[in-house]
């Protein structure tokens, strides 16, 4: 009898212990949650979830301990319960979307949002959630539109005027994102991304003072922000504060020593100042840390040149040769230096390989011609010199060829002049006010040089290159109908002009018109399969148009042929 009442009583016992357990489990699981003890409230919401299967609020919060350990899959897994057991917990779809934007699941995170959005129109986290998404999937006007909800529902949400700048600036709307960035920085002044931010988008402006301002702004907070140095570096080396520059690019170095392309911009400092030692110093620590640094080889070689290291040079150029074989600025260059060492036969087949990948590159021409008469000379068969082209050498004396010569070697006033005279001689000469349109673009004078393209035009309706050219000024200077008016009378007249539809595709781009865009990036590739440019913008242009796929595809093959920046997008957009 006695053995019977002690069972019972056990029985009791263990029947009253479940119907407490349960929520006892769940309390420690939380307050084990809130200590950041994840592992050991997962275990407590589990026994909670093993003595009460439909405990949906277990399910949410092992779910929420799960997304904290990193474990987003398990976690959504428990948001689907919590949901099946409860469909109107609006921060179930929330923190389910949290979950899958980790997994960058954009749409799905989306959908998820849109229902919670749809129980609680007020739930502040869901709409900026929604705007996360929308940002990652390029469509930076519902992000704009989510921000704005979270601002008019919690006006001190710090981070989403911060968020909504962000997507302003992707969207092309620089003043928009400064004002948002002005008040991101009122209420976080101490946050120097915030500076960084706006400095891009003043410089976008061309406010390039204040750009400045906000870069060393951002610097002052972090002193080692190294994008902070490289961007103010690459901008005042763009308004030729040399100086200036290489102090930004060597605390970038001192930073991060890897930085290639830190290097790069030094040396181009270094050999614009004429200090061809260290510029060839800097080129050399790029291409160790990045053996296919075409440019580096290129302006090594450029610098070797210029310190008559005419062998050195070559074999600079010929390595740019092989990395890129249609490039006829390395043919040109390397058949100077093949001249200067007297290699005058090893010369003429440079100069006749530039003109073959660019008929138009008349210093080569100016150079083949006169390089024919030195190895006539040389021969001792002055008589052979009938086999130059006589028309040439005639023209040789002309002020166009002695323009042609000042624009390659960027002598861009000298070549103004060149051409100035030429005009002054012969009003209708086309030729010279192209050239000089195309000096005074190098100066940056766009207005005056659309003049000149307009005359040329002019005197030549049908002079696609001019036509080309003033479109590419037009787009420069933000008229992007009239740089598309420009591009298309080039097609008219050369239908198989690739950089037409490049340029066209990018003004394009510039007006929001994403499908159009990617449809000239496809045709140029038709006409010119290997330019990386082409392939990057059309992959641009696909993310805005939502094609991922495609346009991670399109990134990898910009990276291929060469184009660094391409990895960034693949990086941000393609894991």
């Amino acid at each position: 009898m006695k053995k019977l009442l002690l069972i019972f009583v056990l029985l009791t016992i263990n029947i009253v212990g479940i119907s407490q357990t349960a929520a006892d489990f769940f309390e420690n699981g939380k307050i084990k949650l809130k200590k950041n003890d994840y592992l050991g409230a997962i275990i407590d919401f589990t026994k909670a979830i093993e003595l009460n299967p439909k405990y949906a609020d277990a399910y949410y919060y092992r779910g929420n301990a799960k997304g904290s350990n990193n474990d987003e899959i398990g976690a959504i897994s428990d948001y689907n319960n919590a949901i099946t057991i409860n469909s109107k917990d609006s921060k179930a779809y929330r923190n389910r979307g949290k979950a899958k934007l980790k997994l960058h699941k954009y749409n799905d995170a989306i959908t998820d949002f849109n229902k919670a959005i749809e129980i609680n129109i007020k739930d502040t986290s869901s709409y900026y959630y929604r705007g996360l998404s929308n940002h990652f999937l390029s469509n930076y006007k519902g992000a704009i539109a989510d921000y704005s909800h979270v601002i008019a529902l919690n006006p001190k949400f710090k981070d989403a005027y911060y968020l909504r700048g962000l997507s302003k600036s992707y969207n092309k709307d620089f003043k928009g994102a400064i004002e948002d960035y002005n008040i991101a920085i009122i209420n976080n002044p101490k946050d120097e991304s915030i500076y960084f931010s706006r400095g891009l988008a003043k410089e976008d402006l061309r406010d390039f003072n204040g750009a400045l301002e906000d870069y060393s702004k951002a610097i002052e907070i972090k002193p080692n922000l190294s994008k902070a140095y490289f961007k103010r570096g690459l901008l005042k080396f763009d308004i030729q504060d040399n100086n200036g520059a290489i102090k930004d690019f060597t605390k970038v170095i001192e930073i991060d020593p890897k930085n290639s392309e830190a290097f790069f911009y030094r040396g181009s400092v270094n050999y614009n100042l004429k200090n061809s030692q260290e510029a060839i110093k800097d080129f050399t620590i790029d291409i160790e840390l990045n053996p296919k640094a075409l440019k580096a080889f290129y302006f090594r070689g450029n610098a070797k040149s210029d310190l008559k290291d005419y062998t050195g040079a070559i074999e600079d150029f010929t390595k740019v040769l092989e990395l890129n074989p249609k490039d006829y600025e390395a043919y040109f260059n390397r058949g100077n230096a093949k001249s200067n060492l007297l290699d005058y036969e090893g010369a003429i087949e440079d100069y006749s390989n530039a003109i073959k990948i660019n008929p138009k590159l008349q210093a080569a021409i100016f150079n083949r011609e006169s390089v024919k008469i030195k190895l006539c000379k040389k021969n001792g068969t002055i008589n052979d010199v009938n086999k130059v082209d006589k028309d040439y050498l005639i023209l040789a004396n002309n002020w166009l060829l002695v323009g042609y010569s000042s624009l390659y070697q960027k002598d861009y006033n000298k070549a103004i002049e060149d051409f100035t005279n030429a005009i002054e001689i012969n009003s209708n000469l086309f030729e010279a006010y192209y050239h000089r349109g195309i000096a005074k673009q190098n100066l940056k004078d766009y207005y005056s040089a659309i003049s000149d393209f307009n005359i040329a035009i002019k005197i030549k309706p049908n002079y696609a290159d001019a036509y080309f050219k003033r479109g590419n000024l037009k787009d420069i200077l933000q008229d992007y109908r009239g740089a598309i008016v420009d591009f298309n009378k080039v097609i008219t007249i050369k239908p198989n002009y690739a950089d037409a539809y490049f340029c066209r595709g990018n003004a394009k781009l510039s007006l929001n018109d994403y499908k159009g865009a990617e449809v000239d990036y496809t045709i140029s590739l038709k006409y010119d399969s290997k330019n990386a440019d082409v392939y990057y913008n059309r992959g641009v242009a696909k993310l805005k148009l939502n094609k991922k796929n495609g346009a991670c595809l399109d990134f990898s093959k910009a990276g291929e042929l060469g184009y660094e920046k391409a990895y960034d997008l693949i990086r941000d957009y393609c894991q």
